[in-house]
C-alpha cells in the first residue's frame, strides 16, 4: 500500500523519460530487425531499494544499481506475453531497465516498478 509520503511523491513527483520498444521482426533474409522506439514522459518517484528488495533481485542480471519507481503509468518488463524489449527509465542521466512490475490497483492504484542498471550498461554510461 502506498504511504502518505509515497502518494505525495506521486502527486508532486518528477517527470522521467521512458523509452519503449515495439516488437521486432525478422527480415526476408532472416535477420532480426528491432522494433521502433518511442519516448514518453512519465510522472513518478525513484527511491532506493530496501536490503530485502536487493536480495530478491535475480543474480544473473549482474545488477550494478537499482531503484524502485512509483508511477501511475503502466511500464513493461520482458515476459512470455511481451517479447519486446523492456521499457527503459532514465534516472539521473542513466538508463535503467524495467526488471519487475507490481500492479497496485488494489492499493489505491499505480505501479511499483523495479528498475536495474546492468554491468554492461554501467560500462557504456
Amino acid at each position: 500500500m502506498l504511504t502518505c509520503v509515497e502518494r505525495m511523491f506521486l502527486e508532486d513527483g518528477s517527470n522521467y523519460e521512458v523509452i519503449r520498444s515495439a516488437l521486432g521482426n525478422y527480415s526476408s533474409e532472416g535477420r532480426y530487425v528491432e522494433g521502433t522506439k518511442s519516448t514518453l514522459s512519465v510522472r513518478g518517484v525513484a527511491q532506493p531499494l530496501t536490503p530485502e528488495e536487493i536480495l530478491r533481485l535475480d543474480d544473473a542480471r549482474h545488477v550494478k544499481a537499482a531503484f524502485k519507481f512509483y508511477t501511475m503509468t503502466e511500464l513493461y518488463e520482458v515476459s512470455p506475453a511481451n517479447v519486446a524489449q523492456p521499457d527503459v527509465v532514465t534516472i539521473s542521466s542513466r538508463k535503467y531497465e524495467v526488471a519487475g512490475v507490481s500492479d497496485w490497483a488494489t492499493h489505491d492504484g499505480g505501479y511499483k516498478v523495479i528498475v536495474v542498471l546492468r554491468e554492461e550498461q554501467a560500462h557504456d554510461a
